[in-house]
């Protein structure tokens, strides 16, 4: 479990890192900020990258009030990811093909706490398996 943790920390590290210093391929995003695809389809095969930095003014403290970095289950499927961020308002910001993890932007939340209840109801939902600040 353990290792496990590891690897959806270090792959959660690099899709934070793409959103944070704006890099990327150029890849066209998603419109809409969520998955492409059939809602059956494994949200694994669905992934793209989109990256889009947040703004400067939307870090206070050390803390990105707008974005969550978020580990997807191994069997997540498009659907259940799609539902997920609706549950919260947030969209797709950046991914990478083969990583089971994106960035999502969500509303600004006006301190840590409430950052932390969005990150709690995120995580809650079906096909999520971690959710980061």
């Amino acid at each position: 479990m353990q290792q496990q943790l590891r690897v959806w920390i270090a792959a959660i590290a690099l899709a934070f890192g793409v959103v944070a210093c704006g890099g990327g391929d150029g890849g066209a995003p998603q419109p809409t900020g969520l998955l492409a695809g059939n809602p059956a389809s494994l949200a694994a095969v669905a992934f793209y990258l989109a990256p889009e930095p947040a703004d400067d003014a939307d870090i206070v403290d050390g803390l990105m009030r707008t974005r969550l970095d978020v580990g997807i289950a191994a069997g997540a499927t498009v659907g259940q990811v799609n539902a997920a961020l609706g549950s919260i308002g947030g969209s797709i910001v950046a991914m990478r093909a083969g990583l089971p993890a994106i960035s999502v932007a969500v509303p600004r939340q006006g301190g840590e706490a409430a950052l932390q209840a969005l990150a709690d109801t995120l995580r809650a939902q079906p096909g999520i398996l971690l959710v980061l600040l």
